[in-house]
Parts: structure tokens; C-alpha cells; sequence
């Protein structure tokens, strides 16, 4: 069963900025596909284990911390950064 991802404004924002100044453009697309589909599908798979439900996970050249909720089967993306 796969999970549904909801995003924070503020990380869709960052997303958005990240993408803006990105000096690959391509690999900041691919690594925010990456995340998406592979969180949707497995989320406990990715990154590291941080406070409460929070995970951060490393798709070069950007970084994403992201929360599972598994009652609801949701991941909710927090924040995007770079490397």
C-alpha cells in the first residue's frame, strides 16, 4: 500500500528556490522525482531516523526532511535543501 505525500508550503517553496538556483537544473529534477516516488512507496526505507517521526534523506544534489505518518499513511515533506 503506498503512502500519500503532502508537501508544506514552505517546503514547496524551497523546492522551488532550490530548483531556481540549482546549477544542474536536470539533477535537481530527477533527485525531487526520486523523492516523491520512493517516499510514496517506502519512507522507513530512506535517510535516517531524526526526533519523532521526522526523517532526513540525502537525493544529491538536495536534501529533504520529511515526517511518516503511519496511521494515516502519509508522508508530509518539511523541508528541501542542498548539499
Amino acid at each position: 500500500m503506498r503512502y500519500k505525500l503532502r508537501w508544506k508550503k514552505s517546503a514547496r517553496d524551497q523546492l522551488t528556490n532550490e530548483w531556481r538556483n540549482a546549477a544542474d537544473r536536470n539533477a535537481a529534477t530527477l533527485a525531487s522525482h526520486v523523492i516523491e516516488t520512493t517516499l510514496a512507496a517506502a519512507p522507513h526505507l530512506q535517510g535516517e531516523s531524526r526526533a519523532g517521526n521526522d526523517r532526513f534523506w540525502v537525493v544529491e544534489p538536495l536534501t529533504v526532511t520529511y515526517e511518516v505518518r503511519d496511521a494515516d499513511r502519509v508522508v508530509r515533506i518539511l523541508r528541501i535543501g542542498h548539499l
